[in-house]
């Protein structure tokens, strides 16, 4: 088996997810006299020096946010760090505290966080990555996941999932509206206050002079908000050493042709009902859509992603049954067509099929992430290519070939699909690509080694730990209106505390871009935001958490060498 599944061992991890105090929520167990729980976790690779374990600490909600799982007042991160380092993370060298993106748990950025750690201790350094798990994360129910890894099936988390299939006496059920009604609560304001909670378990002269504070895409945005947040006097950018975003930008600048007219209308309209506006979009939308539940983004095809990729890391070359078994309603019919369809009128007729479609269990999953298949272009990764038979152009959602749209939302680039329904498609890893594998039937180039950084196997380990997931299936809407209005300029309700508006120029700041997808500078595109920027040549925007340490140049890994140097640079001059 490659790329084993990470798992605070099998009692462990079952043990865990079953003994959440509600409905199988969350993931920590009891809690010491000082409330935190730190657990050993088996990383997705051995032998490379790295410890992980996942830390949970108390952090009651408010009062105002109302009738909520008692599990959900507990925060968590993964920590990542040299098994030789010190005990004591306020010894280590540098902390990288990093908040995931939209949609994502702290399981999206192992393998860059792992990287980082190697990366430092080449230079005789001990660092620590921290990764966070946001507030929502306590609603999820990794019983299949644990189920599967444990038993090392394949078939039994997507059994639990879809299947109605009994796990430990209990069936799955998807949280209640019950039980996500606190999230219309769960906004910038309480995110920046659980970023602070995080960060307040170092003492505050590590935090002024080691911490390096960051985040990937949305997790970005967030972070540049916590710079200029006002914390009772306290300001949000003295809780931090230095800045660092990874595909993203500390600040959203919406300028340009596409934008502007939005941008400038919003603005208007702000400065004529400036009172309630910005504040009522957010509260409107969080009390009717606690949580993004939009097809093809719902819990559901989170929950489906990461099914696949535990199959993969389990089973993968084994013929995939999952493939087959999809379920037809309204979010998977979305799904599957966006994912399969050559053209509009295969889209419409859902032709050809994703579920007649014959791959291993690796080639499923490089079917719905990797960057030749993924329509949507801020959820690829490079993760190689599909072989085994002939794969056809892709002119839906855009034509083939078609430039990324400014937010890298949707088609764009070479996208390919499997054209022999009888044939059994494998998967070339990253590194492993043949010239057979980069050319379409009629002989185009649609990706090349250069632009495969990610292993797939390591990516389907990190994304299915029943610890650490690579998902938030519950993604509060509050707090993605909350960022899209902050950067707007709204300062009302919530969002009072927004006071610094030059919070990010008081700390160095490194912006390490995807060079294939550019989401960071398509939030800024006159790249004048604060700090140095770097591209990284051949990354998609999930790369830049998943990248794998051996690059098929055979030139160090970019993204954690050049954070590393950054940080040994400009901390230790401060």
């Amino acid at each position: 088996m490659r790329g084993s599944v990470r798992i605070v061992g099998v009692l462990t991890a079952v043990g865990v997810v079953c003994a959440a105090g509600v409905a199988g929520f969350g993931r920590a167990a009891g809690a010491g006299p000082s409330g935190r729980v730190e657990s050993a976790v088996t990383g997705s690779t051995s032998g490379d020096g790295i410890r992980e374990s996942y830390v949970s600490v108390s952090a009651p909600l408010p009062a105002s946010a109302g009738a909520h799982p008692a599990v959900c007042d507990r925060l968590g991160y993964l920590r990542v760090r040299a098994s030789g380092g010190p005990e004591d993370p306020a010894r280590a060298d540098t902390v990288f505290v990093t908040m995931p993106g939209i949609l994502a748990g702290s399981g999206s950025l192992e393998p860059t966080a792992r990287n980082i750690v190697r990366a430092a201790a080449e230079g005789g350094r001990h660092v620590e990555v921290w990764v966070m798990d946001r507030r929502a994360n306590c609603l999820e129910d990794h019983r299949g996941l644990a189920v599967g890894a444990a038993q090392n099936n394949p078939a039994l988390a997507f059994d639990y999932y879809f299947g109605a299939r009994v796990v430990n006496g209990h069936r799955y059920q998807p949280a209640t509206a019950i039980d996500t009604a606190f999230l219309r609560h769960v906004g910038l304001a309480q995110t920046l206050q659980d970023y602070r909670t995080i960060l307040g378990l170092l003492p505050d002269s590590v935090r002024r002079s080691k911490v390096m504070c960051g985040g990937h895409s949305l997790g970005g945005l967030i972070t540049g908000a916590l710079a200029d947040w006002d914390f009772d006097g306290t300001p949000g950018y003295s809780l931090c050493a230095g800045f660092f975003t990874l595909d993203s930008r500390l600040k959203m600048q919406l300028v340009g042709p596409l934008t502007a007219p939005l941008t400038n209308g919003l603005a208007q309209l702000q400065r004529l009902l400036p009172i309630t506006l910005p504040t009522s979009v957010s509260d409107l939308l969080g009390t009717a859509l606690p949580y993004i539940n939009i097809a093809p983004l719902t819990p559901e095809t989170l929950m489906m992603a990461e099914v696949f990729s535990q199959a993969a890391a389990i089973a993968p070359e084994e013929p995939s049954t999952l493939l087959a078994r999809v379920p037809h309603d309204v979010n998977f019919e979305l799904l599957t067509r966006l994912l399969a369809a050559r053209d509009p009128i295969g889209f419409a007729l859902g032709q050809p099929d994703v579920r007649r479609i014959h791959a291993t269990y690796a080639a499923a999953l490089g079917l719905v992430i990797d960057d030749n298949t993924e329509p949507i272009g801020i959820l690829r990764a490079s993760l190689g290519a599909l072989t085994g038979g002939p794969v056809v152009r892709k002119n839906f959602p855009l034509p083939y070939g078609t430039p990324l749209d400014p937010l890298a939302l949707l088609g764009g680039d070479k996208l390919v699909s499997p054209a022999a329904p009888n044939t059994l498609y494998r998967w070339h890893d990253y590194n492993a690509l043949t010239p057979a594998d980069t050319r379409t039937a009629d002989g185009d180039a649609y990706t090349n080694p250069s632009s495969e950084v990610t292993d797939l196997h390591q990516f389907a380990a990190t994304y299915s730990a029943p610890v650490a997931d690579g998902t938030e299936w519950y993604f509060p809407t509050r707090l993605l209106t909350d960022v899209l209005t902050a950067n707007l300029g709204n300062r009302q309700g919530d969002l009072h505390n927004l006071r610094y508006d030059n919070g990010i120029t008081q700390r160095p700041t490194i912006n390490l871009d995807a060079g294939d997808t550019g989401f960071g500078p398509a939030i800024d595109p006159t790249n004048q935001g604060p700090g140095t920027i770097v591209v990284l040549p051949g990354y998609n925007h999930l790369d830049v958490g998943t990248v794998a340490w051996h690059q098929n140049n055979n030139q160090p890994e970019p993204l954690s060498h050049t954070l590393v140097a950054f940080a040994a640079q400009h901390l230790r001059s401060r």
